[in-house]
């Protein structure tokens, strides 16, 4: 006899007690959404943080920040507004107890240091965060099958010339674009400008048919180009949405900016250069992210500061980083103001050392002749990473050897006296 046997006359052995009758209605859904209030794409209002590592080595969550774009995005009205900060802007970190630093230093303590030092500064939440470095953005620019640029700013980088209209470019030189600013008078702030019209240029291109047709294979082929914690069903929604009624999309940029210094900061025991923010700039960022959320339509004119937005934001606090000056001995002067901050995440950081930060060399003394010193290193791409940070690379092919950091006092041509050692 085998096992099924022994169950052969169970129906005689089971008794009906009680007939109950269940049914459950299903909705379709377009009557979810109906019910819901959202679409496919459940009309979602959030902000990402883009952040660029400048090396071509593996992905780390831990290492200097050379792109802090925020992207604050609403799904039911089609706007995006792209506001890009300085690497070297002097803003306190959540773990710097007010202290100052450079932006880009937030990074080296974890990307959730960098998140939570842009929230401060204008006082939003960031939702996702999406990280890339060299390597990644050829591989997802060659993937689109390369981008069409609107450049206002003619210039020469090695190989590559820029002229002034709509120019097509693959991954090499949309990333020697992205990274130039020797070539421009203000320097950081344009390099930051075109960053920001190089993804203005990559979600328009993602955003076409013929890509969002191939979806699935792109973000396949490059799955290792970068990482995020976007919730990849919200991706799906909203290419499905896209897919279903191809609207257009309406991408506005926005660049804050600041003045040239020279100051030591947090993770620093020597002066070095640094950006003051420009308030009435982060301030115009703020309303605009606000207008955004609440579903307003901006256009690129929002984005100036007018004579009453400076009225306005004259009342408005200003730069936290004003009431430190550096006392010239690897000490910031201490400020009355607290700027503190606190959140869930664990901002918690060691490179193996008993150092709370990490130090980069110091400034070298002004020569004589008034001559200036360039930038220490850690001031821009080549020279490489402190202890506890990521070693970086020389300049990719396709773009000359990045030359010396521009002078420390200088910011733009203007000329900023640098401290007494």
């Amino acid at each position: 006899m085998t096992e099924l046997d022994k169950y052969a006359d169970v129906e005689s052995k089971i008794r009906e007690l009680e007939v109950l009758h269940v049914e459950t209605a299903v909705q379709s859904e377009a009557e979810k959404a109906q019910s819901t209030g959202n679409s496919d794409a459940e009309n979602r209002i959030y902000t990402l943080y883009i952040s660029g590592s400048d090396t071509r080595q593996g992905l780390n969550t831990v290492g200097r920040s050379d792109v802090n774009i925020l992207a604050t995005i609403n799904t039911e009205t089609r706007q995006i507004l792209l506001v890009t900060t300085p690497r070297d802007y002097y803003v306190p970190l959540p773990v710097s107890g007010g202290i100052p630093d450079k932006l880009t230093h937030a990074g080296i303590y974890g990307v959730n240091v960098s998140i939570g030092t842009l929230e401060m500064l204008y006082d939003t939440d960031i939702d996702y965060y999406f990280r890339l470095n060299f390597s990644g953005f050829t591989g997802i620019v060659d993937a689109l099958g390369g981008i069409t640029v609107d450049n206002d700013v003619a210039f020469t980088k090695g190989d590559y010339t820029y002229p002034v209209g709509k120019v097509q470019m693959d991954g090499k030189m949309a990333l020697t674009f992205a990274r130039e600013r020797y070539s421009f008078v203000d320097g950081d702030i344009q390099r930051g400008k075109n960053q920001l019209k190089v993804i203005s240029a990559i979600i328009d291109k993602a955003l076409s048919p013929d890509i969002l047709v191939r979806y699935n294979s792109i973000m396949d082929s490059i799955k290792d180009c970068f990482e995020m914690d976007v919730p990849y069903d919200d991706i799906a929604a909203l290419v499905r949405r896209q897919l279903s009624d191809n609207g257009s999309w309406n991408v506005v940029q926005c660049s804050v900016t600041g003045t040239g210094d020279s100051q030591i900061p947090y993770s620093m025991s020597d002066y070095a250069y640094v950006m003051r923010p420009d308030y009435n700039t982060v301030n115009k960022a703020k309303e605009l992210m606000q207008a955004v959320k609440d579903g307003k339509t901006l256009s690129k004119t929002d984005t100036n500061i007018t004579d009453a937005d400076r009225t306005r934001y004259a009342s408005m606090p200003g730069d936290p980083a004003a009431s430190y000056t550096s006392s010239g001995s690897g000490i910031q002067s201490s400020s009355s103001n607290n700027y503190s901050y606190s959140d869930s995440n664990d901002y918690s950081y060691s490179d193996g050392s008993n150092n709370s930060g990490y130090e980069e060399p110091s400034v070298p003394s002004e020569p004589s002749g008034g001559e200036t010193s360039s930038e220490p290193a850690g001031g821009d791409e080549t020279p490489s990473e402190p202890s506890g940070g990521e070693e970086v690379p020389s300049e990719p092919s396709g773009g000359d050897e990045a030359p010396a950091e521009p002078d420390p006092g200088t910011n733009g041509g203007e000329t900023i006296a640098e401290p007494a050692a």
